[in-house]
């Protein structure tokens, strides 16, 4: 059997060493693909994987290996849903009757999945987005847990089931998780966003409305965080100026072109605001917004 037969037909393209060695693949001819954690590998690129899709496809491995139903932070990365530094150095399963256990890679969560809480998405399964947005949350504290339920939302999560499940829960974790689904907002573009609006509660500041579109000049632009017209805040991820290029751009000209949107917001009279992760990190951002709303006589 040639190599190219162990690949995954689906878009996973998933390699696992046992199999490749039992079909008598060796480990000189693994060598040639890229490795994303043991075991498993994926035809070589010039692709960069994030985490979060580097864990996506080792879960997705090893769910179509092992069967289980993949949940908490690996049905998360399986969903596309954002989260705040997740832990992705095991793969997680919820079982009925099981006891909770770790086995190398592989957590495996004790606990009742009704049937509606498990779907199906590559072929395996996996907690619904409510459930898992739900487990998530009660792992996490507050930002973390406002992270996965903003996704979830903006993934089109149902609030009332989530709400239903919070409700006849009363695991730990489950007051934050209340708490971060009764302010969750699906119009939240990130992690970086939610965390900021986490920073943004925690200080009693005034909550802004996310991503108001704004006509100027006869274009559109959507500002990250209004405060009452006066204010927009705006958080740059590094992600901003790689994954909204258009075809043809380079860095330099996302940087131009994200420049000439904040001069237009500004010609309006409003203020702008800018942080990333950094100010995010060390609690830079939250002083500078209030003196920004103080300026503007909105605290």
């Amino acid at each position: 059997m040639r190599l190219r037969d162990m690949e995954h037909s689906d878009d996973t393209r998933i390699v696992l060493r046992a199999d490749a060695l039992a079909a008598g693949i060796t480990d000189r001819e693994l060598a040639a693909l890229d490795r994303l954690a043991p075991g498993c590998y994926v035809p070589r690129s010039d692709r960069r994987f994030f985490p979060e899709e580097r864990h996506r496809l080792v879960a997705i491995a090893m769910a179509a290996k092992s069967g289980g139903v993949l949940s908490h932070q690996s049905a998360a990365a399986v969903h596309g849903l954002g989260m705040l530094s997740p832990d992705f150095k095991r793969v997680h399963f919820t079982s009925v009757g099981a006891h909770g256990n770790i086995r190398g890679m592989r957590h495996t969560h004790s606990g009742f999945l009704a049937d509606d809480e498990v779907v199906v998405v590559n072929g395996v399964e996996v907690t619904s987005i409510e459930r898992t947005a739900v487990d998530v949350a009660c792992a996490a504290r507050f930002p973390g847990a406002l992270t996965i339920m903003d996704s979830a939302l903006r993934a089109g999560a149902d609030r009332d089931r989530m709400e239903e499940l919070c409700a006849a829960s009363q695991r730990r974790g489950i007051r934050v998780a209340r708490r971060a689904l009764v302010l969750g907002d699906g119009q939240s573009a990130n992690p970086g966003e939610s965390w900021s609006r986490a920073q943004m509660i925690a200080a009693g500041l005034p909550l802004p409305t996310l991503q108001r579109e704004m006509w100027i000049g006869g274009r559109q632009y959507f500002l990250d965080f209004d405060f009452g017209g006066r204010i927009d805040g705006e958080f740059d991820g590094e992600r901003k100026y790689t994954e909204h290029r258009r075809p043809g751009e380079d860095a330099a000209a996302v940087v131009i072109r994200e420049k000439n949107r904040e001069n237009a917001i500004r010609s309006t009279g409003m203020l702008v605001e800018r942080w990333d992760w950094s100010d995010l990190r060390s609690g830079a951002m939250i002083p500078r917004v209030t003196k920004a709303l103080k300026a503007c006589g909105l605290v």
